[in-house]
């Protein structure tokens, strides 16, 4: 029993050793412009199984400083703001400062493909004292009458004489 608690404690040691500390560091600019783009996301994942490793958001000059602890050799960096198209690129870890420049973001124009206008019909309308029923909402056959129309409102009833 006291060799396996000996057993893990090296194991927990040895996992801790391996993971190495990164700094990566840059400025997210505008394209167009070159003003810096303060609040962008900056954040990395591991490349083998996507889960985040850490993040940070850039300062009002558009610079980050991101602070990286880690056992792999490679991250995915991921930068983005919104409207703008997001910079993706995969880092080797083959030193511990790592730094960028300016990474300048191109803002994102999306075209849509059309628009569809549909209107609705309001079946009924109050006005004053006056109720308008607009008489394409209700269903009825392509060779029906008034009285068949008259028949579907609501509310409206018609006796065997035709008397509304």
């Amino acid at each position: 029993m006291h060799q396996s608690k000996l057993f893990l404690l090296f194991l927990l040691i040895g996992l801790r050793v391996f993971a190495q500390e990164y700094q990566i560091s840059g400025k997210v600019i505008d394209s167009d412009t070159q003003e810096p783009l303060e609040a962008s996301t900056v954040y990395v994942e591991s490349v083998r199984d996507s889960s985040m490793v850490a993040y940070t958001i850039t300062d009002q000059n558009g610079v980050f400083v991101l602070d990286a602890r880690t056992s792999s050799d490679a991250l995915n960096l991921f930068i983005t703001y919104n409207g703008y198209k997001p910079d993706v690129r995969q880092l080797k870890l083959d030193q511990k400062k790592i730094t960028l420049g300016s990474v300048a973001l191109e803002l994102q124009a999306e075209q849509l493909e059309g628009v569809s206008v549909v209107g609705e019909r309001i079946p009924l309308v109050i006005k004053k004292d006056t109720l308008e029923f607009n008489a394409d909402s209700f269903k009825t056959r392509p060779d029906s009458n008034v009285e068949d129309v008259l028949k579907k409102l609501p509310g409206i009833e018609i006796d065997t004489d035709g008397k509304i």
